[in-house]
């Protein structure tokens, strides 16, 4: 057996091969090499023993191209290749549920292979690399690694970062992020050429304090373990490896340079750690001792010597590799057609104990056979001092009501608010608009659902004062009925029209009984009884009105001219023409009715808020055209009010029908530009409901009131044979006269002066 050193070095390694290959003339046959710890320059022995048809097998050789069974027939390993230890390491990083992070890796085969593949798997299970960068092995300036340092920065987002570096790279950039502050932030990944012992991370300790470190899984030798903190330096002496060992672990010179300490050669190796990992070694060494006895057992079983050695060729012995089942110190080996053995990695962490102590520390296994990640996360250190995994992830998840919009990478994106009517996607990467009338359901669902529509409802405080004054409105109205119809041939109801005074008071009413319709809950029923009622009220009111006014004008007009009797002054013909107003303005609804229903609709003012309302359709030409006829009604009134304002004191019901009219006209001038400047159809029920109510409040308190007082209130001498009285300066004639004593229109005041006007004959 012989054994040398590569140093790391391809050159090197390519040297130091030559001592394996065949030296017949020396009478020396090697049949296997152990070795090397490194894929670069395994590589390269590899090659070399490949000519010679000499098996090898590598404990740490993990490069995938060392795979390849065209460049490399007669390679083998106990250790699982790179492409294995990147799905072990992906895994990790999908339990820890990681989505963006970045990675470095060094410019070689091993490196350039691993990118590969965590990029082939990162694609799969929706990683993003940040950053994806190539470290060249040329890189040993101090600018080269802040410029690295600031790229990690930069995308402090991605929190994790990978590191498939070799040394010295990943502990230059973790020195380089110490010095510009950024300390147990940043959780870092190592692959398994790094991240042994915690001396590698000297100096470095805060930066990288929990760090992920992957490795063989391997098993304690106990007994190798004994025997090599037994060996003494005077034992070993010549063996020139031994004596470099010695310098290391006991930090001393055997060569007595200036300066340095002396070292002392009393003594044993004693307590070490290096002996934790010495299986996968040992591996190598039992699987080639089995595979050797088991070609003798089979092919010469009695041979010895330089029979022996004939005997086991390179070829055949690899044959014997390749098929055979092995007994490792750690395992059963058994090598697959690529000289690849499966087994395990173990997951470490570089860990801070409780005496301040630094330690690489096993927290789990990723098993090859089963592909199956465990990890004891009581054992994890964050960095930070975080009790749990820190975000790695290029984009929080949206908020509720919020959609994606996908940036470049698949994992990072914005997230923009949906609109207050629309309603997110299953797969929330858009927005769509509510149908209307509906809502998205709770605010933030993926649905929606329709909206309760508002109304006026009976509960409502308007609703509860509209019925509350239509009620007293009512009373009013059946109070100044009954009070008329008790006293319908007094002269003084006798004098106020009184077949005309029996139709407004029935108009009043209506306007109060349509004021609960108003309030009830909008169908298509309340919706026809509004859009009749509305209109046809108010004309059952300001018909006859009219007429009262119209009369008195004609009268005393035509009382100035001549004797004769104006037409359509009778009671008879007055009535007939108020029923006429009345069936026109009925007509007028029927006509709009049929063309345009007035039915219940559902109305959303505003798309962008929650907010319905029902409420009956009234088209705007409908509800004026109809309402166009009582406004020219009021106005006629308003009109004969003004042209009679100078009739004698006698004759003054003309100046409160003045007063009812002109408080008509100000409340329709204001009512119209408030109904449809209101911005809710609750406040337009509203305004309809107190039009109706202050119509009736008026018409009764200067229409009717006066002439209730005055009948109960003011005594006065019933004038003789049923004469009515006026003032000797009127000009008018005794036609004129007769006809307002009979059904005409009087005065309150005609009843204080029966006793002093001369009486004038009926007719």
């Amino acid at each position: 057996m012989k054994v040398v050193d590569t140093c790391r070095t391809e050159k090197i390694a390519l040297g130091q091969t030559f001592h394996f290959l065949p030296e017949r003339d020396l009478g020396q046959t090697v049949v296997g090499v152990v070795g090397d710890a490194f894929s670069s320059t395994t590589m390269i022995s590899a090659h070399l023993l490949s000519l010679y048809q000499i098996p090898q097998i590598s404990y740490g050789a993990s490069s995938d191209a060392l795979s390849d069974r065209e460049r490399f027939p007669y390679f083998f390993r106990t250790i699982l290749p790179d492409k294995i230890q990147v799905r072990a390491l992906m895994d990790v990083i999908s339990h820890y549920g990681w989505s963006y992070v970045s990675l470095f890796y060094v410019d070689d085969t091993y490196g350039i292979n691993a990118a590969k593949h965590i990029k082939a798997l990162a694609d799969e299970r929706n990683i993003c690399l940040a950053v994806n960068m190539k470290v060249l092995w040329s890189l040993n300036n101090k600018k080269g690694y802040e410029t690295i340092a600031d790229i990690i920065i930069k995308n402090r987002a991605a929190r994790v970062v990978i590191l498939f570096l070799t040394l010295p790279y990943p502990i230059r950039i973790l020195e380089t992020l110490q010095q510009k502050g950024e300390i147990g932030y940043f959780q870092f990944i190592a692959s398994e050429s790094w991240g042994y012992e915690p001396s590698e991370f000297m100096g470095v300790e805060n930066v990288g304090l929990g760090t992920i470190c992957f490795f063989m899984y391997t098993v304690p030798i106990p007994e190798f373990a004994e025997y090599f903190k037994s060996l003494s330096f005077e034992k070993e002496q010549n063996i020139t490896l031994f004596r470099k060992y010695w310098e290391v672990i006991k930090g001393c010179s055997l060569s007595k340079e200036a300066g340095a300490k002396e070292c002392e050669t009393n003594g044993t190796v004693g307590e070490t750690k290096d002996t934790e990992d010495v299986s996968l070694i040992l591996d190598s060494v039992y699987v080639f001792v089995q595979a050797i006895h088991n070609l003798r057992e089979e092919n010469c079983p009695h041979a010895k010597g330089a029979e022996l050695r004939n005997c086991v060729s390179g070829l055949k012995l690899t044959r014997y590799l390749q098929t055979g089942v092995f007994q490792g110190a750690s395992a059963n080996f058994k090598f697959d057609i690529y000289g690849n053995e499966t087994g395990k990695y173990a997951v470490r962490r570089f860990v801070k104990l409780e005496n301040g102590e630094y330690q690489v520390r096993s927290v789990g296994h990723w098993d090859g056979n089963t592909e199956s990640l465990v990890v004891d996360d009581d054992l994890v250190q964050w960095p930070g001092n975080l009790t749990e995994a820190p975000p790695s992830v290029c984009s929080q998840p949206c908020p509720a009501r919020h959609y994606k919009v996908q940036l470049e990478l698949p994992c990072c994106w914005e997230c923009r608010p949906c609109r207050e009517n629309e309603y997110l996607l299953q797969d929330g990467t858009n927005c769509l608009l509510c149908p209307e009338f509906y809502w998205p359901e709770n605010g933030n669902s993926t649905d929606s659902l329709k909206i309760s529509p508002r109304y006026l409802k009976i509960v409502d405080a308007f609703a509860v004062v509209l019925v509350l004054l239509a009620t007293i409105g009512v009373v009013q109205s059946l109070v100044i009925l009954y009070f008329s119809a008790k006293r319908r041939n007094h002269q003084l109801i006798k004098a106020c029209s009184r077949e005309l005074s029996f139709i407004m008071p029935l108009g009043i009413l209506l306007s109060c009984v349509f004021i609960y319709n108003m309030v009830a809950a909008p169908n298509n029923i309340t919706c026809y009884i509004r859009h009749f009622g509305y209109h046809v009220s108010l004309t059952i009111i300001y018909a006859p009105l009219l007429l009262r006014t119209n009369r008195i004008y004609r009268i005393f007009e035509n009382g100035k001219k001549i004797k004769k009797q104006p037409l359509l002054v009778t009671a008879k013909s007055q009535i007939f023409i108020s029923c006429c107003l009345i069936a026109v303005q009925m007509i007028i609804s029927v006509i709009w009715a049929s063309v345009r229903s007035p039915e219940a609709v559902l109305v959303m003012p505003i798309l962008t808020e929650q907010y319905v309302e029902l409420t009956c359709k009234l088209e705007t030409t409908t509800f004026l055209s109809s309402l166009g006829c009582n406004v020219l009604l009021v106005f006629a009134c308003t009109y004969y009010a003004f042209k009679t304002r100078r009739l004698p004191d006698n004759f003054n019901e003309s100046r409160f029908i003045g007063f009812c009219v002109y408080t008509t006209c100000f409340m329709w001038i204001a009512f119209i530009p408030a109904y449809y400047t209101a911005n809710s159809t609750i406040y337009k029920t509203v305004f309809l409901s107190m039009t109706l109510v202050f119509n009736s409040a008026v018409c009764t308190l200067c229409l009717f009131v006066p002439k209730l007082y005055a009948l109960y209130f003011i005594k006065s001498k019933p004038p003789a044979n049923n004469v009515a009285v006026v003032p000797l300066q009127n000009p008018m004639s005794r036609v004129d006269r007769s006809l307002i004593a009979t059904s005409g229109s009087t005065s309150i005041g005609t009843v204080n002066s029966l006793s002093t006007a001369p009486p004038v004959p009926k007719h």
